[in-house]
């Protein structure tokens, strides 16, 4: 198990601007105090196995996401046991999310709703692309991207912004333990703005499959 705890003063030394300090670090510490998320990703798709980059378009899971998904409820359903009272679910209605969440509930039989919010963050017309692909037929848009800024440079994607603007939305709602089945880049976001983190420190999160993270307490824990 592998705990992520950042020094609130380190976060405001290493956080990009004022401006963004007051748009999205914000998870105030009551919240922390009084809800528990549980952060999982889709398990391992077609285009996960073949780099390509999803977005809001879908390929279905292969033979180790749908394990990994057995395996994610697995242990979901023994870390819940030590947390009474109520639990929500909330779901990306993506299909592969929604498969994800479908075999989590054979070990977690708990009533589940879609939630928008949770769905991964778009790049437009490059949804379904590799990077390589990317660079072929739009030369110079990934000049100067590194490995994980390059998926906000999409002409008509969605902005860090509008996607952080969904996301603390969606955080400020919470009111209970809550299960959230999502994406890899959308999970970044989570957790990064739960920590209190930068842009960059967000981005460079990992985002395995095999596992999930509980947001508690102003910490990020890794189950697995």
């Amino acid at each position: 198990m592998i705990a992520i705890t950042v020094s609130p003063l380190v976060c405001i030394s290493r956080r990009a601007s004022a401006s963004y300090v007051s748009r999205y670090r914000i998870v105030p510490q009551r919240f922390k105090e009084l809800t528990t998320i549980f952060l999982l990703r889709h398990g391992e798709t077609v285009w996960n196995e073949a780099g390509r980059f999803q977005g809001q378009k879908d390929s279905p899971l292969t033979e180790r996401g749908q394990q990994q998904a057995d395996e994610a409820g697995r242990r979901l359903a023994r870390e819940l046991e030590r947390h009474p009272g109520q639990i929500d679910v909330h779901v990306s209605p993506l299909g592969r999310t929604k498969k994800t969440a479908a075999r989590i509930a054979r070990y977690v039989p708990l009533r589940s709703r879609d939630e928008p919010r949770l769905m991964e963050v778009t790049i437009g017309s490059w949804d379904g692309m590799s990077h390589y692909e990317i660079h072929m037929e739009y030369p110079g848009m990934l000049e100067g991207a590194d490995a994980f800024n390059w998926f906000f440079r999409s002409p008509d994607g969605e902005t860090f912004d509008a996607a952080c603007a969904r996301i603390k939305e969606w955080l400020s709602q919470l009111r209970s333990t809550t299960i959230a089945i999502s994406h890899g880049l959308t999970g970044r976001l989570i957790r990064g703005m739960y920590l209190g983190l930068s842009r960059e420190e967000m981005l460079e999160l990992p985002v395995p499959q095999t596992g999930f993270y509980r947001l508690q307490n102003g910490q990020a824990q890794y189950i697995e």
